[in-house]
């Protein structure tokens, strides 16, 4: 356990490249401190230990000796890993998705609700200022429309796993977010495969209210075979238009006076969402976490979407 009075002791599983890229985070952030590395692979895990100075452990050393656990292993070994840490007791943060489905992920949200522990989720993008800057224009606004596309240049990357949980799924949390993280009542999917295996381009449809009332339409595309790298959502509101850029970190504005731009101090994603589970584990609440129940309901609506395409 850390003796720091400011810095919380939080360990890594998974040394890959967003592993490395928390271990950076943590190597100089304000409320928390790499104390620890854990990888399957033995080679992975004595390099970035070596890096940071820190010892490389199994998952039977962390109890006692860290605060919390942040877990960036491949997304298979998620639940036995999230599992093993919260009968361990230990606050865990584990990168997208909690789980490959609802029906893996459902068990760990009831153990860490059961135990009392955090079970943060890492949705990188709740932690974009511009989400947060859109949020609060639209509160207490008619939500009429949402457009998201997520787009990255073709590459080999994560053939194995569909465009659905790889890219997607950051829209679909952050649209779930902006309507209080209601489910849709109507849901549609089309997707292509060109490489073979997963889905490599699919565009969701989710509707919300009755079919002949229906009061919300968000559409989502997500490809990772595009030409160009796209990051983009628009609503469509009651007082008017917002844009959201999330590579710039910008809203703007389309309204009855014109065009306007939010204003919106820009801020590293990556250290917000480790600063907000390190206050989770400091004060009992969220902070502005992404909590293993509100990822339940994304992963809920992407079963749904890939049952409607099979």
């Amino acid at each position: 356990m850390s003796t720091e009075t400011t810095r919380l002791a939080l360990a890594l599983v998974g040394c890959g490249r967003m592993g490395a890229n928390h271990a950076r985070i943590l190597s100089h952030h304000s409320g928390a401190r790499l104390a620890a590395v854990v990888d399957a692979n033995a080679d992975a895990a004595a390099a970035l230990a070596a890096q940071h100075g820190v010892p490389a452990l199994g998952l039977d050393a962390l109890p006692g000796r860290v605060d919390g656990v942040v877990v960036a292993a491949a997304t298979a070994a998620h639940p036995f890993l999230v599992e093993v840490l919260l009968e361990a007791g230990l606050p865990v943060l584990v990168e997208k998705p909690l789980a490959a489905d609802h029906a893996s992920a459902a068990p760990l949200v009831a153990l860490a609700e059961a135990r009392g522990l955090p079970l943060a989720v890492g949705m990188v993008e709740r932690f974009n200022p511009a989400v947060a800057g859109l949020a609060g224009w639209l509160a207490g606004q008619r939500i009429d429309g949402l457009e998201a596309r997520r787009a990255n240049p073709g590459s080999g990357r994560i053939i194995d796993a569909s465009v659905l949980v790889d890219l997607m799924i950051h829209d679909l949390d952050v649209v779930l977010h902006l309507l209080s993280n209601r489910a849709p009542d109507r849901t549609a999917l089309v997707a292509t495969a060109p490489r073979g295996g997963s889905a490599d381009h699919a565009v969701a449809t989710l509707a919300w209210g009755e079919e002949a009332h229906t009061t919300t339409v968000a559409s989502l595309t997500a490809s990772r075979i595009s030409h160009v790298r796209a990051r983009h959502l628009t609503v469509w509101a009651e007082r008017g238009t917002a844009v959201l850029d999330y590579t710039a970190q910008s809203v703007t504005l389309h309204t009855a006076e014109g065009e306007s731009v939010l204003p919106i101090t820009r801020a590293d994603q990556l250290t917000a969402e480790l600063t907000a589970f390190a206050d989770w584990i400091r004060t009992g609440a969220p902070s502005g976490s992404v909590t293993g129940r509100e990822a339940l309901t994304a992963l809920a609506v992407l079963d749904r979407l890939a049952e409607a395409a099979a």
